[in-house]
């Protein structure tokens, strides 16, 4: 009984332990247009609790980035131009700092026509979104959730084994 006890403290130990992602994190920020070699407009920030991109030459709307998502709210309504190779953005960790990007996904609270996971290019250090021939109306939403691998808790695993080799050995000297 006292075996299952520390079994059952020992797995509840087992956790991943889940690190900020971009919180706090400095980010570069370009707007790239009309294709990828041509720089709009770029900046630096620190990801916090407030909007980053409210004031834009390019985006009409405003650009947040929170922990592992990127929102972009349109104001007003149009058509981003699709006689051009690429006009979106790109965010870059220039730091090295950020685990890497592994992908990124469409939330479901995205409400843009002619968006697809095809205008997303994700790299260990950048994700760039292609903006190209979107159609937005006032207020609609552009939501894409950032991933990253899981941290495998090995700490906890190795607490968990060392009992199960304990108890080989014991066994192995009483037969």
């Amino acid at each position: 009984m006292k075996k299952i006890g520390i079994l059952a403290v020992l797995f509840a130990l087992s956790f991943n332990a889940s690190a900020a992602l971009l919180q706090g994190e400095t980010i570069t920020y370009s707007y790239l247009t009309p294709n990828v070699d041509t720089v709009g407009e770029t900046s630096r920030f620190s990801v916090g609790e407030t909007v980053e991109i409210t004031e834009s030459s390019y985006i009409a709307g405003t650009l947040d980035f929170s922990d592992t998502n990127i929102l972009l709210t349109f104001e007003g309504s149009g058509e981003v131009r699709h006689d051009r190779e690429f006009t979106g953005f790109v965010i870059e960790d220039t730091t090295r700092e950020i685990a890497d990007f592994t992908n990124v996904t469409i939330n479901a609270d995205t409400n843009v026509f002619g968006f697809s996971l095809g205008m997303i290019t994700v790299l260990a250090d950048s994700i760039m979104v292609n903006l190209k021939g979107i159609v937005f109306t006032n207020n609609s939403v552009l939501s894409l959730d950032i991933n990253t691998p899981s941290a495998v808790p090995i700490p906890a695993a190795f607490f968990m084994f060392a009992p199960a080799l304990l108890g080989f050995f014991g066994f192995r000297r009483r037969i």
